[in-house]
């Protein structure tokens, strides 16, 4: 029988002495200690078992389920209580860890599921809000995985910043935020770079029909796909590194071209550094999505699977490869086919299709 005078909240057993009149404490995730409270965890189970019977959290629960709910519970509260008894100190993940095991131990597999489940998705909540505690560090954490296979952690604000930048321009039209929590649902901890990368990318395409500024923010979310590759990046390049960036890997883009034997040797023989100090990356830009898709399935130029030029070298590489044959007075081409899409030969061939989506831009 439980004692009227005892503090609400505190399970307290007459006649067993360990525990009468006792309190015991508990460790918040964010460092904070607060008394233990077994009511949480009556009403942690029943919405458990709720979920799984899709019964509102208003209503009751049938009195078979109520009984299963208090049985796991007791058995939960006693679990902990014999920790603290010893006097160690008692975090809420040890706490919803035991609830988990009691679950299986009595059958209820579905709910035990359903519970795990609401945990991960609210420890993925708590790490992309950035919840710290009291002392600074995160309550949770995920991680992306590299294509070296080590794990970084997931910055949320970096991701939002992604996105933020990728609108500039289209504020009026566009929503970042509303990209930035849709991409943000789709991750996991353990996500590949490639993955994350492709669901800011989907996000922001899965608008376009509402406006189709979305597509030119889709665009600019799948040129960081193009440069982190092009460039050998491990992260995302920030937007005003472009540049630099551009000028700095041009000669080893060709040169890396020449011994894959997917570019002329010729080309070496231009002032390559000039060139590189010539290309106007922020033409980017100007791609829809649809164009900076086409471009990067069936124009650039890759090895092994992973793309080694950007739009600009693209354009830049053509450019060349027409120039290499012309002579003082040539001034025109011939235009050739059939189109060599993936440029796996060291021929430069121009498309008998110009249009690549560049909106207003587009050479037709």
């Amino acid at each position: 029988m439980n004692n009227p005078d005892a503090p609400q909240g505190q399970l307290h057993l007459s006649g067993v002495d360990p525990l009468e009149g006792r309190e015991f404490s508990v460790r918040k995730r964010d460092g904070r200690i607060e008394p233990f409270n077994e009511a949480r965890i009556h009403l942690a189970l029943e919405n458990a078992f709720k979920s799984v019977l899709t019964i509102p959290k208003d209503n009751p629960l049938p009195e078979t389920e109520q009984a299963a709910v208090d049985q796991a519970a007791e058995a939960t509260i006693s679990r902990v209580l014999s920790r603290a008894v010893r006097g160690e100190v008692v975090e809420v993940e040890q706490i919803q860890d035991y609830a988990e095991q009691v679950l299986m131990e009595q059958g209820h597999h579905a709910v035990a599921r359903a519970y795990i489940l609401y945990r991960e998705e609210r420890r993925k909540a708590r790490a992309l809000r950035g919840d710290r505690t009291v002392d600074g560090r995160p309550q949770a954490q995920l991680n992306v995985r590299l294509p070296d296979g080590t794990l970084r952690p997931i910055d949320p604000h970096a991701l939002r910043k992604t996105c933020r930048l990728a609108c500039e321009g289209f504020e009026d039209e566009t929503d970042w935020a509303e990209i930035a929590e849709a991409a943000i649902k789709q991750l996991y901890d353990g996500v590949r770079l490639d993955e994350l990368e492709n669901a800011l990318v989907l996000a922001a395409r899965e608008r376009v029909e509402r406006d189709p500024a979305y597509s030119y923010v889709a665009a600019r979310l799948m040129l960081n796909i193009v440069y982190r590759e092009a460039f050998r990046l491990d992260a995302t390049p920030a937007l005003a590194e472009v540049p630099a960036l551009h000028r700095a890997n041009f000669i080893d883009y060709i040169t890396r071209g020449v011994e894959a034997k997917r570019l002329s040797p010729e080309l070496l023989k231009y002032d390559l550094q000039k060139i590189a100090d010539a290309l106007q990356p922020s033409r980017d830009l100007l791609f829809n999505y649809l164009g900076i898709q086409t471009i990067y399935d069936r124009y650039l130029i890759h090895i092994k699977g992973r793309r080694i030029e950007t739009p600009q070298y693209f354009w830049m590489r053509v450019a060349l490869g027409l120039a290499l044959n012309e002579g003082p007075q040539n001034s025109t081409f011939e235009q050739e086919t059939p189109l060599q899409t993936t440029s796996e030969h060291p021929k430069e061939t121009l498309s008998p299709l110009y249009s690549f989506g560049a909106g207003e831009h587009s050479t037709e």
